[in-house]
């Protein structure tokens, strides 16, 4: 995609930098000027961006594309595969960034990725995917991944993507661009954008998790369920996921952690507080 320069040359006119600036994004905007006098670009109070700018043709596809594209650390390259942006939701996107500058649209256009973006374009991008992103189709992806890699019934609970749905509400655009900064400087853990909105929705698969690995370390169904509830308040499914599974991450508990669970150990079976469990 081509961004062309427009120039105006009016007689008696010229252009202030702010003018030139916004021309420059987008050609087809051009101030008007009575006859004599000097051309004067509306204020931003007085005009929305939308009604300033042009909506970017094409601008929405390498967008959707790039949020597609995003491997998310921690649960892999291909975790955001399959998030559907609509032609509708493209043409949002190219709206709401129209304001982009000439290096962010020449970035977004040319297979460049979102931690490329100046400070400005960020802010712009951020915006658009929030205005224009439902965030049912990030919950659902995230949902389905950390359903697959710990292993759980995504029946188990029903419940879990409406729940990320609202922990995401009015924060897509800013958990898609921290998961691409930290993907970015190559991060391996879940980024803290992500966990701040799973975690909360993940007790009844961690719960479910966990008593199935003590009946499997020879618990009975009623202490493994005891040990669980006393656990749970001291772990995410985050923690879990980061180290591969329920089995991984008992094995790499820190000594506050396996302080913990023996204590909840001896709190629900004190006769077999010595034996570890798995």
């Amino acid at each position: 995609m081509t961004i062309a320069l427009g120039m105006l040359a009016l007689s008696g006119c010229t252009l202030s930098d702010e003018d030139a600036a916004r021309q420059a994004r987008n050609p087809d905007v051009v101030s008007s000027t009575a006859e004599g006098t000097q051309a004067t670009a509306p204020s931003d109070t007085d005009v929305t961006a939308s009604t300033m700018m042009k909506p970017v043709a094409g601008l929405g596809a390498p967008i959707a594309l790039l949020i597609n594209n995003a491997g998310v650390p921690g649960l892999g390259n291909t975790s955001m595969a399959n998030v559907r942006v609509t032609p509708e939701q493209q043409a949002c996107l190219e709206r709401e960034a129209s304001a982009l500058e000439r290096a962010d649209l020449r970035t977004l256009t040319t297979n460049g990725g979102f931690v490329d973006l100046t400070v400005s374009g960020t802010v712009i991008v951020t915006k658009a995917i929030n205005a224009c992103l439902p965030p049912k189709v990030l919950a659902e992806r995230l949902g389905e991944e950390y359903a697959m890699r710990l292993r759980v019934d995504k029946r188990t609970d029903p419940k879990f993507a409406a729940c990320i749905t609202e922990q995401i509400r009015g924060e897509s655009g800013r958990l898609v661009m921290e998961v691409a900064r930290v993907a970015g400087r190559g991060g391996q853990k879940l980024p803290q954008a992500v966990k701040a909105v799973v975690d909360p929705c993940g007790n009844t698969h961690l719960q479910r998790m966990l008593i199935d690995h003590y009946v499997r370390g020879g618990y009975s169904s009623t202490t493994a369920s005891c040990m669980a509830f006393g656990f749970m308040p001291r772990i995410t499914i985050s923690d879990v996921l980061d180290e591969g599974g329920i089995t991984n991450f008992e094995k790499q508990l820190s000594p506050t952690l396996a302080l913990d669970l023996k204590d909840v150990t001896l709190e629900c079976d004190p006769k077999k507080v010595g034996r570890q469990p798995g």
